[in-house]
């Protein structure tokens, strides 16, 4: 059977689906169904093996340059919309003018939904490649077929383009995807059920055609009517397609943004760590140097302590001495004192005994006199050490405060740093998964527009058939 959407087509643009937020035409249903990953593909998988041509080998190309791609996707994407502009002209001419028949209708209708559906896949492959010239051109073409929806339901009095109308689009959000199994495994019914009616009903209109009876005429119509109401189904899950598709690309919006600030955090917090870990190292560092410092000082008021020792020694000797001379010097003058004033011989041997003691306490005077000098440097040796040793102490104890200080900025930056790195993996595989949902949501999406398509030709298929009739 001939397709209105190339299945190659619409293989290629749903491959060029990654990132884009799609909008595509809105048609509003009156049967709701659930259209799954596996199961649109089952469906594009039957249309696309009913006419399949012999494989051919496959030539692989060079990767397309995404500007030349780009630029390609726009002129595509031009020609579509004026397409659709020439098909929207000859379809408001078909619905204003009384003379103009059903097929008429149906022809630009079908036209218009074409081109409609090729300006969206060269969105869509725009969006992909991130082109800034990309536009959610779905939106006009949407408000477009809900309003010719309606004008072709009132041209045909409300007849059987009714099933075409608009519903409420409000239970589409909720509907988009189901998270369980029973849900899935219910649409999977569905859409393999809503294949064999497509499949049944293209097959009775090719049986049916060329016949002119009542009976026939009126089997077509209603296999025409069946036809009309199973692409009402399918927009149906268009729609809810698309509605998946803006939920999914607005939280998929949502958590890039999260996923920015969230690296932009864990940035800042490593930041914080590693200047927290250099303030560790530095004021470890001076710790070190601050508890060499106080042994080196350690070890000079040691020194100090036994030189003032020796000094104080040294004063106790001389101190001594001096005493011990003193004494001599009381003795040989009480001697002298003694001595026969006329005794010559001993006069002198009495002076000679004073002036040797006093020699000998000058001596020792002397001797105290530099004992205590060394004693007094010594003392001070002593307190300059003892002072300095204190000084290092207190450096000392202000490097530890700082040490320890930086080791809990270390493990609170620490902390922070994990507790951003894990939001920030959280984040990107929620990405990667909201990636992966919006790709299947898009080839959903391309899944389905050709397989409406394929309705789309079994309805051109049942209006050749009538016209063949009524010819006969």
């Amino acid at each position: 059977m001939a397709t209105t959407v190339d299945p190659n087509a619409v293989a290629a643009a749903a491959a060029v689906n990654n990132n884009s937020q799609i909008k595509p035409p809105v048609a509003t249903p009156t049967i709701e169904a659930q259209v799954t990953d596996a199961s649109v593909a089952a469906v594009q998988e039957f249309f696309n093996n009913r006419n399949k041509p012999e494989p051919t080998a496959v030539v692989e190309k060079p990767a397309a340059d995404p500007q030349n791609l780009e630029l390609k996707l726009i002129e595509e994407r031009n020609a579509a919309e004026l397409k659709a502009k020439e098909a929207q002209t000859q379809l408001d001419k078909a619905l204003t003018d009384k003379k103009s028949s059903g097929k008429d209708i149906d022809k630009a209708n079908a036209d218009l939904a074409k081109a409609e559906t090729d300006a969206l896949k060269a969105d869509v492959g725009l969006s992909e490649i991130g082109s800034d010239a990309a536009k959610p051109a779905a939106e006009a073409s949407a408000a477009n077929r809900e309003s010719n929806n309606e004008a072709i339901s009132s041209h045909d009095n409300g007849g059987s383009r009714g099933a075409e109308q608009s519903g409420d689009s409000s239970s589409s959000s909720g509907q988009a995807q189901s998270s369980s199994s029973a849900n899935a495994q219910t649409a999977e019914q569905k859409t393999e059920s809503l294949r064999q009616e497509i499949q049944s009903l293209t097959d009775e209109i090719e049986s049916a055609q060329g016949g002119a009876s009542p009976e026939t005429k009126a089997e077509q119509e209603r296999l025409k009517q069946e036809l009309k109401e199973k692409k009402a189904e399918l927009d149906a899950a268009l729609t809810r397609a698309r509605t998946e598709n803006e939920k999914v690309d607005g939280e998929e919006g949502d958590t890039k943004s999260k996923l920015s600030n969230a690296e932009q955090q864990l940035s800042e917090s490593t930041g914080r760590a590693e200047k927290a870990k250099g303030e560790e190292n530095q004021a470890s560092q001076e710790t070190q140097e601050a508890n060499a410092t106080v042994q080196s000082d350690k070890g000079k008021l040691s020194d100090a302590r036994q030189q003032l020792g020796q000094a104080n020694r040294e004063v106790r000797v001389s101190q001594s001495q001096v005493n011990t001379a003193q004494r001599k010097l009381s003795s040989a003058q009480a001697k002298a004192a003694r001595v026969d004033p006329d005794d010559a011989s001993a006069k002198a041997a009495a002076q000679a005994e004073v002036a040797a003691a006093q020699a000998e306490l000058q001596a020792a005077q002397q001797r105290l006199d530099a004992a205590r000098r060394q004693q007094e440097q010594a003392q001070q040796e002593t307190n300059r050490a003892e002072q300095q040793l204190s000084d290092s102490q207190n450096r000392l104890g202000e490097a530890r405060g700082r040490l320890s200080n930086a080791q809990r900025e270390v493990s609170e930056a620490n902390t922070a740093r994990n507790a951003d790195q894990a939001e920030q993996r959280n984040l990107s595989r929620q990405m990667t998964q909201m990636t992966s949902q919006a790709s299947r949501t898009r080839n959903r999406m391309m899944s389905i527009l050709g397989l409406r398509g394929e309705v789309e030709e079994g309805l051109r298929k049942a209006e050749t058939g009538e016209e063949g009739a009524v010819s006969q």
